[in-house]
């Protein structure tokens, strides 16, 4: 992910940064996190695809293109936005974990419209009146989980950055939260 600054300016975009949804976030961190992953992996490939006519002029097409397009996005994205994004693209990765017939699954798919009404049903029903301590708020389970699914934009130097969001928005039911 490039810096997080709109100080390079590309030529073809010319539009005031707004904010990201919380679906836009979400698709571009997994397409971040993804083309991080390409690149981290090319190495380990670069051989194979050599053998594959314009195999490795392909695959650099490919990662570098989507680097030109990701630049191209975070200019319209404000940079505190930007700043969250570098840091949850950090902690983050995309990976594939093949099912095994024998085991219950770890992991469930779940829709995004799903899970996006479970995290703002939480957020709205035990975050707005949540009155935990700073200690109790680092043991939060809920908070740790929906660390995971939706890190908050700004991480508050006390207390819980889910509490300020539901104080601070009506949840939209679509989402999304909206200034009330």
């Amino acid at each position: 992910m490039g810096k997080a600054s709109h100080n390079h300016v590309h030529n073809d975009i010319n539009v005031e940064p707004r904010d990201l949804t919380v679906h836009e976030a979400r698709r571009l961190l997994v397409v971040a996190a993804l083309n991080d992953g390409l690149r981290r992996g090319e190495d380990d490939l670069r051989e194979r695809l050599k053998l594959v006519p314009n195999g490795w002029r392909d695959w650099r097409l490919v990662t570098s293109t989507v680097d030109r397009l990701l630049t191209a996005i975070y200019m319209t994205v404000p940079d505190e936005q930007l700043i969250s994004q570098q840091h949850a693209l950090s902690h983050s990765e995309v990976s594939v974990k093949l099912r095994s017939a024998t085991r219950l699954p770890e992991w469930v798919h779940i829709k995004a419209d799903d899970m996006d009404m479970l995290v703002g049903l939480a957020i709205q029903n035990e975050c707005r009146i949540c009155l935990r301590t700073d200690s109790e708020v680092r043991r939060c389970k809920l908070r740790k989980v929906l660390q995971c699914v939706i890190p908050p934009a700004v991480q508050p130097r006390h207390g819980c950055g889910y509490r300020d969001i539901a104080g601070e928005y009506d949840w939209t039911g679509k989402g999304e939260f909206n200034a009330p």
